[in-house]
């Protein structure tokens, strides 16, 4: 069992800032030991009982295991009560009433619980079908066969998330007209009185967020909660490696709710209108030349950095670019899969997001080797090419006895590669076979960079990582990556990249490479294949 004095100096001068600071963030590469940083400070704090308890708030699979597996390898640590959020509301509400040090929740659960302290959320009502109409001072709902049903208090309805919700109020908050409104199946309307409120007392003393990259977005629940819960309490302490990743647009959200806005500006639209210029297409952002340097000044008092470079005394992190190149009757069925789709976007006279995303996948599932067409009955997939495949078999065959880490995109990647690969085994998230992988009896694991991207101590099982299919997420792909390269890793970690050349994977991995904001590198690389067919 470790114990105090084994702590590096660095984590402990990152303890003294976090009871300093009191509302900090620590921006610590993965392995640098920000947990035992965090968990050592608290324990200091209710040991002078300057702190009682603390909800800890993480990624799902994250608050399941880390924390309380940190909490008994260290001597300090132990004997610190704590409960884990999770079950059924029933079972949660049980828990959240156990006296304990620590509250360790996933951040998923931040609505339900910010309701559960007395605080509300927005209650919507899902439209099923029909029109809603006005009838004596309510609402109600008709539906196709000209039965009215009005929307009373105690009446059950669906959630956009699919959970049944007995509505509260009966009035709806805003008619779109005074007489018949009609509404499309599937709509949502926001009952009145209800919104996005604070409760009256928040029972904690200190709040940590792990990953606060994934409360990024202020236009989410989860952190609209959180705000909820943020200015209630005295320690609020942030934690993440990869704070801003894709764009310095996602540090407003996490410095808010440490300090109200005093920073960086009370809200997000005054924050981009003083830092940023809309992108050429007017859809997103991008950074003046000269804000990185002044936000990163603001933000440095309460901002404690570690990165790997200075103090992780790791192996080193070596890539691979594994250039793959079709025939010409592959190359010529590609191109023109390609010139279909792209021609399809190019007919829009504006590129937003939302179909370069769409177009994107696509790419990427032609340049792996299998493309879905929803268009047909039901989802058919189509075998397109095997270079991809062949390639991992032969690296698979090279480093025979190494194990593999193999992140994949799509379910057609897990298919074939479990077909191919005899030993070849699909990452089921379960602390067992996390525990086979670092005991090196699995030769080939396949993880999905979403669910693989977090909590997971996977550099005792092996040191390469192939990327079959790339992705424009920085944060995932460094996430991923970290996995192994941490600390307990003594060899050194490859990272190989599979990429066809003259494909979309060429795009990505520059994307990658340049640091550039994920929305912004995937429109302008669309961009240029639009002009590579209609030019």
């Amino acid at each position: 069992m470790r114990t105090r004095e084994q702590l590096f100096p660095y984590q402990r001068a990152a303890v003294r800032f976090i009871k300093e600071k009191k509302r900090c963030a620590l921006f610590v590469d993965p392995g640098l030991g920000k947990t035992a940083i965090t968990l050592t400070a608290l324990c200091d704090l209710v040991d002078a009982m300057e702190c009682g308890r603390t909800l800890i708030l993480a990624p799902p699979q994250v608050s399941r295991k880390v924390w309380n597996e940190e909490l008994s390898k260290w001597a300090h640590l132990r004997g610190k009560s704590y409960v884990i959020l999770r079950g059924t509301p029933k079972k949660r509400r049980e828990l959240l009433a156990r006296p304990a040090c620590l509250h360790i929740m996933s951040m998923e659960l931040l609505p339900w619980l910010l309701k559960e302290l007395g605080g509300d959320v927005p209650r919507v009502v899902k439209v099923l079908g029909g029109e809603v109409r006005e009838v004596d001072g309510g609402y109600a709902l008709v539906d196709e066969i000209g039965g009215e049903k009005p929307l009373a208090a105690g009446d059950v309805v669906k959630t956009p998330d699919g959970h049944l919700l007995r509505v509260e109020v009966g009035r709806l908050a805003k008619a779109r007209a005074k007489t018949a409104m009609k509404y499309e199946a599937g709509d949502d309307i926001k009952v009145q009185g209800s919104g996005w409120k604070a409760p009256d007392h928040v029972p904690y003393d200190a709040i940590v967020v792990d990953e606060s990259s994934k409360v990024k977005s202020s236009s989410t629940n989860r952190w609209r909660a959180l705000k909820g819960l943020a200015f209630g309490v005295e320690y609020f302490v942030e934690l993440t490696g990869t704070p801003s990743a894709n764009s310095y647009e996602d540090l407003w959200s996490q410095i808010y709710v440490l300090d109200g806005g005093q920073r960086l500006g009370g809200n997000i639209s005054a924050f981009r209108e003083r830092w940023f210029h809309p992108s050429f297409d007017g859809h997103g952002y991008t950074l003046k030349g000269w804000a990185a340097k002044i936000i990163e000044e603001r933000i440095s008092d309460i901002v404690f950095t570690l990165r790997e470079e200075d103090y992780g005394d790791l192996p080193p992190r070596m890539y691979n670019h594994k250039m793959l190149e079709f025939d010409e009757a592959t190359k010529k069925k590609y191109n023109k899969f390609e010139r279909t789709y792209i021609l399809k976007l190019a007919e829009d006279k504006k590129l937003i997001a939302r179909d370069g995303a769409a177009i994107t996948t696509k790419l990427l599932q032609l340049a792996s080797g299998v493309v879905y067409n929803e268009e047909d009955a039901g989802r058919v997939e189509y075998d397109f090419h095997r270079l991809k495949l062949d390639a991992l078999v032969d690296l698979f065959d090279e480093y025979s006895g190494q194990p593999l880490l193999v992140a994949y995109e799509f379910k057609s990647d897990v298919r074939r590669i479990l077909a191919a690969i005899k030993g070849s085994e699909l990452f089921d998230g379960s602390p067992a076979m996390e525990d086979r992988w670092n005991a090196g009896q699995i030769p080939l694991m396949l993880a999905h960079r979403k669910s693989a991207a977090h909590g997971l101590n996977l550099q005792f099982g092996g040191n390469n990582v192939v990327w079959y299919t790339l992705t424009y997420s920085l944060e995932d792909y460094i996430q991923l990556n970290k996995r192994l390269h941490r600390k307990g890793q003594t060899k050194p970690v490859m990272i190989h990249h599979l990429i066809v050349e003259g494909t979309i994977d060429e795009d990505v991995v520059a994307a990658l490479k340049s640091k550039d904001n994920m929305q912004e590198a995937l429109l302008n690389a669309l961009k240029k294949r639009i002009e590579k067919y209609v030019h």
